[in-house]
């Protein structure tokens, strides 16, 4: 098991410790029912320039997102993955922060697992990822 990463139990969430772009810790929840990964705008704002995308429309299973945004060149490392974007989806996430009685800075979701084996074992509360290249979704070119 010492390939793995521990990850912690809140309620029916899964959280990881990451890091964005290489500065704090935070901690994101494992979201197989998330189309894309995100980031909360407050840590987008720590290390990245923010902009509003008034396209761009988010529901989720707690309702439509009133206001979503988009961060530029952001690079999150947990478990072993990096996982460098672009952009990323940025939403306010203090409800579900508020809710949980801890910070959630994001959401890793499936742009992300897509890419990746999961393992998990829950009696220990640790997490895994592989990588194969040649598996996962890869949009043609």
């Amino acid at each position: 098991m010492k390939s793995y990463t521990p990850v912690y139990r809140v309620g029916h969430h899964l959280l990881i410790s990451t890091t964005v772009n290489q500065s704090n810790r935070k901690l994101f929840i494992l979201d197989t029912g998330s189309w894309t990964t995100t980031i909360s705008t407050q840590a987008a704002r720590e290390v990245s320039k923010v902009h509003r995308e008034d396209e761009l429309h988010v529901h989720g299973i707690s309702g439509k997102v009133n206001q979503a945004y988009s961060a530029d060149n952001v690079t999150l490392d947990f478990a072993d993955v990096r996982q460098p974007t672009r952009e990323i989806v940025s939403l306010d996430t203090s409800e579900i922060s508020k809710r949980e009685g801890l910070e959630v800075s994001g959401f890793i979701g499936a742009t992300t697992l897509e890419e990746l084996t999961t393992h998990i074992d829950y009696r220990d509360g640790l997490v895994k990822f592989d990588y194969d290249p040649h598996r996962g979704y890869h949009p043609q070119q």
